[in-house]
C-alpha cells in the first residue's frame, strides 16, 4: 500500500514539474510559409520548405534564440492559384496570428500577398517586384524588373556580346517583361555607339510577320522579352524567318527555375543550339565559405543540392528573424521597421540592402545556357549610391 501510494505521489509530483515547465517555456512565435505544395510546381515548395527549416533550427538553436523565443513556420499550399494565397495568408494572419509572412515564389503569388500584409505583418518575398508592387511591408529579394533590364544592358554592351545592333521583341502583355525591356532599352542606349531597337507585338498570330522584320534587320544580339513558357516559341520563329543561330539570346523575363519541375531556367527544345544569356539572384557554382557550409547542411540533410528556392527561402527566413531579433519584438510595425532599417545583410550569394524605396540591390550573376548546360560568365555588383 506504502508502495502504491508512492507511485502517486511521484506521478503528480512529475505531473506538477512537467506544468511548471511549459508555463516557463511559452509557446513559439509563429510565421507562415505560403508557396505550392502541390500540383506541377511541388518541388518550388518542398525546396523552399527545406530552406527554411534550416534557418528555423539555426535560430532555435542559437543562444537567445530570437528575442528570447523560439519560431516555428507554418506552411501553405498556394496551389499556383492567386485567389488561394490570399485566403491562405488572411487565415494565417486572424486565426494562427501570425508575425510575419515568407512566400510567393513568383510575381503573381507575391502580388496578393503584398495586399494581405499591407498594415498587417511583413512579407520578406523571393520574387522580384516592381516599385508599384512594393508597399511598406513588402521586401522582396528577387531581381526587380528594373535590376534585370538594366544588368543584361550592362553585360550587353561589353564582351563577349559587344552588339552593335540590339533587337528587343517584346510580349506587350507581360507586365514584368516589359519593364525589363524598357529597363534594358533605356540603359543601353546610353551607351555610345549602341543601336536598340524594340519590337512589341500583342498576339501570337503577330509573332511571324515580327520574327521576319527582325531577322531582315540583322541585329547582332536579340533580348526576349516575354514568360519563360514562351521562349521555345519565340526562338522557333526568330530561326525559321532566318535569325542567324550564332545570334546571342537574352532572356527578360521573370526567372522560372524549376517550374513544372524543370531543373534550368528556360524550357528550351531538346535540339535547340546556340547561346541564352539570363540574369538571376543565384547560381550554384559560385563559391564563397557561407554558401558551401548552407549547401553541406543541405546534402547531408535532404540528400541533394539546394536550388534558388530553397537559397532564397533560407534567406528571407533569416532577414525575418533578425528584424525581430533587432526589434526585440514580434509585432508587425516594429518587425517592418527593423527590415526597412536594415543597412546590409550577408545573404547566401553576397550583400543585398534595400534603398529608400525598399528596392533590393544585391549582385547579379550573368549565366549563359547552352547545350543544356548552365555556365557562369559574370557577376554585377550593385552600382554604389
Amino acid at each position: 500500500m506504502r508502495l502504491k501510494g508512492q507511485i502517486i505521489i511521484l506521478f503528480f509530483v512529475a505531473f506538477a514539474l512537467t506544468g511548471c515547465g511549459s508555463k516557463n517555456s511559452p509557446d513559439p512565435v509563429q510565421f507562415a510559409h505560403l508557396a505550392p505544395r502541390s500540383g506541377a510546381d511541388k518541388a518550388i515548395g518542398e525546396h523552399a520548405e527545406h530552406g527554411i527549416l534550416l534557418a528555423v533550427e539555426e535560430a532555435n538553436q542559437a543562444e537567445g534564440q530570437v528575442a528570447g523565443r523560439s519560431v516555428a513556420v507554418l506552411h501553405g499550399d498556394t496551389r499556383n492559384d492567386p485567389k488561394v494565397i490570399q485566403s491562405e495568408a488572411v487565415r494565417f494572419i486572424t486565426i494562427n496570428r501570425v508575425a510575419g509572412l515568407l512566400g510567393g515564389p513568383s510575381t503573381d503569388e507575391a502580388e496578393p500577398l503584398a495586399r494581405v500584409a499591407r498594415q498587417t505583418v511583413p512579407l520578406v518575398t523571393p520574387a522580384g517586384l516592381s516599385k508599384r508592387q512594393i508597399n511598406p511591408y513588402v521586401f522582396s529579394l528577387g531581381l526587380s524588373p528594373a535590376a534585370e533590364g538594366q544588368a543584361l544592358a550592362r553585360f550587353a554592351s561589353g564582351e563577349p556580346v559587344n552588339a552593335a545592333r540590339t533587337a528587343v521583341l517584346i510580349n506587350a502583355r507581360n507586365d514584368f517583361s516589359t519593364a525589363v525591356a524598357a529597363a534594358f532599352v533605356e540603359t543601353l542606349r546610353k551607351e555610345k555607339g549602341s543601336i536598340v531597337k524594340e519590337w512589341p507585338y500583342d498576339k501570337e498570330s503577330e509573332l511571324r510577320d515580327v520574327a521576319r522584320s527582325i531577322a531582315a534587320d540583322k541585329p547582332g544580339a536579340v533580348v526576349l522579352a516575354a514568360a519563360a513558357r514562351d521562349i521555345s516559341k519565340l526562338v522557333q520563329e526568330l530561326r525559321q524567318a532566318g535569325l542567324d543561330a550564332k545570334t546571342p539570346l537574352f532572356f527578360g523575363g521573370e526567372e522560372a527555375t524549376g517550374r513544372g519541375g524543370a531543373t534550368v531556367p528556360l524550357p528550351l527544345d531538346p535540339g535547340f543550339v546556340g547561346d541564352i544569356y539570363l540574369a538571376t539572384v543565384y547560381f550554384d557554382g559560385v563559391k564563397n565559405a557561407r554558401l558551401d557550409e548552407f549547401a553541406n547542411k543541405y546534402r547531408e540533410r535532404f540528400a541533394s543540392a539546394p536550388d534558388i528556392h530553397a537559397v532564397q527561402a533560407y534567406d528571407a527566413a533569416r532577414m525575418l528573424f533578425d528584424a525581430c531579433r533587432r526589434a526585440k519584438a514580434f509585432q508587425g510595425p516594429k518587425i517592418r521597421d527593423e527590415l526597412a532599417q536594415l543597412g546590409t545583410f550577408e545573404s547566401l550569394t553576397g550583400t543585398l540592402s534595400f534603398d529608400k524605396e525598399q528596392a533590393v540591390r544585391r549582385p547579379v550573376y550573368i549565366v549563359r545556357m547552352t547545350k543544356g548546360r548552365l555556365e557562369l560568365i559574370r557577376s554585377f555588383e550593385p552600382d554604389p549610391k
